[in-house]
């Protein structure tokens, strides 16, 4: 790094329109921005000392000020490398004070922010309609990427929207962000298949900071019991997802089949990325997102793909810049199962759009990854037939096949013994 131009790490503050850091940065012990992936909503705080008695006076912030944050790191890597956070847009929402001397915590909440409490009885309706109609209320634009369902019957009591909307989500397995005037409703589940689109090695990126893994699993889940009970009849039906092996009963899971089916789903998500859970912090200034898949290896077994539930960005009085992250297993090298079954094995020739069944097959980010994402089984089909260092592309969407660019249409690799 060229002394001339030494790294920094900026903010910058906008409190009504208006960039303020320069004036408050001698002045800020602490800057935190938390980007969460679902169930709560995102916040920036700012630790200020009070130092020339501003700040509860003539620098007083009110509820409700409408503050908006970005975080730059410049000339991280060499002169020019400027790397942008954008935060997001905020609402004043709290302010606590100590002292003596005095300290002051401006805690604020991404926008829209959770309003008035609530109630109401929600009537022949499905999920999206609830949300774009609470959308509409805030003021705010839906993107909606989840099942969708209609409902008999769903009660709000005493409820802010934006609560009663992150609990109704999390019902079904969904999960919704919030962040600059948008509110985004997707599957969990679904999310965790994305294949991470970039790898680590731990101990690389953590420094001397060291990291924390919890594995609370019995053994993993594998399928779900859940009964439920059609509207006008008198007998419960059931409905099973996945396989026997370690089942979670769930009852009273709905009134149709459709409703059983997501509300399971939902049960089977919940337990298992409680199972195995990674905490650590990097200062290397590496981007980390919440929603995201990422592949970490260099702790054993622990390798794997994991998705990132928390960030956490910090930035000291010192000028500091901390990212610490909390993430839940996907795929671990320590539950790989044993080589699929002979059954795997294809006849003919390894050509583009070629038709094979898969059963437990490993399936990889790249054709040199030494671990696999997950096992897959079902029906896929080869990308290109061209072989790269003994695997093949392979896509479960027929119409995928051949298609470009290339990340958008392939699911991931496979050994070409399963070809």
């Amino acid at each position: 790094m060229n002394s001339e131009y030494p790294r920094q790490v900026q903010a910058y503050v906008g409190i009504n329109g208006v960039n303020v850091w320069g004036d408050i940065k001698d002045y800020v012990r602490e800057l935190t921005y938390t980007d969460a992936v679902s169930g709560e909503t995102d916040s920036f705080d700012i630790l200020v000392h009070d130092i020339g008695d501003h700040w509860l006076n003539d620098w007083l912030i009110d509820k409700g000020t409408l503050l908006d944050a970005k975080i730059l790191l410049k000339n991280w890597e060499h002169e020019g490398d400027d790397k942008w956070t954008d935060c997001g847009e905020f609402l004043c929402d709290s302010l606590s004070v100590k002292g003596f001397p005095i300290d002051i915590t401006i805690k604020s909440l991404a926008l829209p922010v959770q309003g008035t409490k609530n109630t109401k009885k929600w009537e022949n309706i499905t999920i999206s309609a609830i949300a774009q109609d609470i959308c509409n209320h805030l003021g705010v634009e839906l993107a909606y990427y989840a099942d969708d369902l209609k409902l008999k019957s769903k009660q709000q009591s005493q409820q802010t929207d934006i609560n009663f909307l992150y609990s109704l989500c999390s019902e079904y397995g969904f999960g919704m962000k919030v962040y600059r005037h948008k509110i985004v409703i997707f599957d969990l589940a679904a999310n965790d298949e994305v294949l991470p689109s970039v790898t680590y090695m731990l101990p690389d990126i953590i420094d001397d900071n060291g990291f924390s893994l919890e594995d609370n699993e019995e053994g993993t889940y594998t399928g779900v019991k859940a009964t439920y009970k059609v509207e006008g009849s008198d007998n419960s039906k059931t409905y099973t997802l996945g396989t026997s092996e370690r089942m979670i009963p769930l009852e009273n899971a709905g009134s149709s089949l459709k409703e059983a089916g997501i509300k399971a789903k939902a049960a089977l998500y919940k337990a298992n990325i409680a199972a195995v859970k990674l905490k650590f912090t990097t200062t290397q200034g590496i981007p980390f997102y919440s929603g995201k898949n990422y592949y970490f290896y260099g702790i054993g077994k622990y390798s794997g793909a994991y998705g990132v539930e928390r960030v956490i960005h910090t930035i000291s009085e010192t000028g500091g810049y901390s990212v610490s992250v909390e993430a839940h297993a996907i795929a671990l090298e320590k539950d790989r199962k044993p080589e699929a079954a002979a059954v795997n094995q294809q006849s003919g020739a390894a050509t583009q759009g070629k038709k094979i069944e898969l059963s437990g097959c490993p399936l990889y980010i790249s054709s040199d990854a030494t671990s696999p994402v997950k096992y897959v089984s079902g029906t896929y089909y080869l990308y290109d037939g061209k072989d790269f260092n003994g695997r093949y592309r392979v896509t479960s969407n027929i119409n995928d096949v051949g298609q470009t660019p290339v990340g958008n249409h392939v699911d991931g690799y496979i050994d070409s013994k399963y070809a």
